[in-house]
């Protein structure tokens, strides 16, 4: 029961439709009134034929665009949409964009709208998954790479991109080696931190202590007993970069206060329990 002066609340999506649906089978239409009903659906053909093929101005576009800004559409009209434009082929299929020789530059101020439009847009993964398949094998123009090679990033950008890279967990799994150092430390109730967010980002780490251990695969770090200084290891690089690398890792650490101890893989698989020993010893003697 409603109170006089209150609002009726809307009614539900399935209740307008029975109500549509009862006006429609009760209501008679007169022979005028089809009629007219028909010599509009004629007109609305007639324009429709009439417009065909007309180009709509850039200012009428404009016009539509600005109208239909920030308007949240239906579920049920966009599926009408999408099933108009079935079958249609897009104004720009098979057209390529290629700048003016005399156009001016994009402004800054257009650069950073564009860059925020880009970055507010999420897609479904479903979309994500079409758009990975249509990249899947696309062979990147030559212009396209010495674009990307002639980059130049600021220096805040590659502030974030080291942050970033830093956090990232490389290798995504734990190795053989490395469970196996986990699995004994974790038998002797110690706490350890996995791959801690830090230059080189030790295998196993104790913060506290300020103990970083690596866990050093005998290909990917070239074992010196088993490689020579220009054997090429992974990726072009070779042994003697990968000896560099791993010296200035440990050089930055021990420059932070941080014990950095390195066990290659043939001897935390010959002897595991001798080499947590070792991490042992040091862990007392920095407590």
């Amino acid at each position: 029961m409603f109170k006089k002066g209150c609002k009726r609340p809307p009614l539900s999506e399935e209740w307008n439709r029975k109500l549509s649906a009862a006006h429609h089978k009760s209501r008679v239409v007169s022979d005028e009134t089809k009629l007219k009903i028909s010599q509009n659906k004629e007109r609305a053909k007639k324009i429709s034929v009439s417009l065909s093929g007309h180009i709509i101005s850039a200012s009428t576009r404009k016009k539509i665009g600005n109208s239909n800004r920030g308007k949240k559409r239906t579920e049920v009209q966009i599926q009408r949409m999408s099933l108009v434009a079935k079958g249609k082929i897009p104004w720009n299929k098979g057209k390529t964009y290629t700048r003016k020789k005399n156009s001016k530059p994009f402004s800054d101020e257009y650069r950073k709208k564009m860059s925020q439009i880009g970055l507010n847009r999420k897609f479904s993964k479903e979309h994500n998954e079409k758009i990975s398949i249509a990249l899947t094998g696309k062979k990147k123009s030559k212009e396209h790479v010495l674009h990307m090679s002639n980059h130049i990033c600021s220096e805040e950008t590659r502030k974030k991109m080291r942050e970033k890279r830093r956090l990232l967990v490389i290798p995504f799994k734990d190795t053989s080696i490395e469970i196996k150092l986990q699995d004994e430390l974790a038998s002797r109730e110690y706490g350890f931190y996995k791959h801690y967010p830090i230059i080189g980002q030790p295998d196993i780490a104790f913060p506290d202590k300020k103990l970083a251990i690596f866990a050093d695969g005998d290909f990917f770090h070239a074992n010196p007993e088993k490689y020579s200084e220009t054997n090429i290891i992974k990726q072009g690089h070779t042994a003697k970069y990968i000896w560099e690398k791993d010296t200035h890792v440990n050089e930055e650490l021990r420059s932070k206060g941080w014990r950095v101890l390195r066990y290659w893989e043939h001897e935390i698989n010959d002897n595991v329990v001798g080499v947590v020993d070792e991490i042992e010893e040091v862990l007392m003697v920095r407590s």
